[in-house]
């Protein structure tokens, strides 16, 4: 059942999904047909799940859920990357790539991929204190608090 972010409760698990290529308006009106359909039938262990499934920056994909039951089964779980998937031809782009490292520059959303870290550090096109988009946040709270972060104040900093 569809049930807004800011609706749901701090512990709501969150999973970000990064497109490699920006969204069209074209791809948003599809993504939304195809996710609000997703949320009207997404179950666990025959129960509603409730959640969004929200696009920000034209480039992430966030869905976030939570049910009466302390965990998601496996079948639910199964089913939202089914979806994932089905987005990705719907985007003709990646959506899963966690080596894909997007910051802002200049109010610009503009991405690397993990191995030119290094790099972008030596020639000072990025800086310990860049900001990036931590798509590791697992629940609503860490959403809210630590979806962007300074690139020292993530699991980035180990290789500053």
């Amino acid at each position: 059942m569809k049930v807004e972010l800011a609706s749901q409760p701090d512990n709501a698990k969150v999973w970000v999904y990064q497109s490699s290529l920006e969204l069209t308006d074209s791809d948003l009106e599809q993504i939304k047909e195809i996710g609000d359909f997703f949320l009207e039938q997404w179950k666990s262990h025959n129960l509603p799940v409730n959640g969004s499934i929200d696009v920000y920056d034209n480039r992430f994909i966030v869905i976030s859920a939570f049910s009466d039951e302390d965990a998601m089964c496996g079948k639910a779980q199964d089913a939202q990357m089914r979806l994932i998937k089905e987005l990705e031809d719907v985007v003709a782009g990646k959506l899963t790539d966690r080596m894909l490292v997007f910051y802002q520059e200049d109010n610009e959303l503009k991405s690397f991929h993990f191995s030119e870290l290094g790099q972008l550090l030596s020639d000072n096109k990025i800086s310990s204190e860049t900001i990036v988009f931590n798509s590791l946040v697992a629940t609503k709270k860490e959403f809210k608090s630590s979806w962007k972060l300074a690139i020292k104040s993530t699991w980035l900093n180990q290789f500053l």
